[in-house]
């Protein structure tokens, strides 16, 4: 016996109908959830990939610094040894004025 709703159902669709159409909208259903998964997983990817850089940045910057630390000291102590040199030398020649 034949209920109103598969008679209705198969009125108004042909059952292979019903299947294919079925079947299109699993592939479609399954296509969707496998895009966005595959999106979601770029997005971490691209987020580590921005965390990094940043971290590159950072560790640049504090290189940076450091070698400008290294590069002032080094000055400071060229112009430390030039003073040395100048306080040596008026030294001597004060010395050399006073016998």
């Amino acid at each position: 016996m034949t209920n109103a709703a598969s008679v209705a159902a198969g009125v108004i669709l042909p059952s292979w109908l019903a299947i294919v159409l079925f079947l299109l909208g699993a592939i479609v259903t399954v296509g969707v959830v496998i895009a966005w998964l595959r999106h979601h997983g770029l997005d971490r990817r691209v987020d580590a990939l921005e965390r990094n850089r940043r971290e590159d940045q950072e560790r640049s910057q504090r290189l940076e610094q450091m070698m400008q630390s290294v590069i002032s000291g080094q000055q400071s102590q060229n112009g430390d040894i030039k003073n040395v040199k100048e306080m040596l030398h008026t030294i001597v020649q004060g010395h050399m004025r006073n016998g």
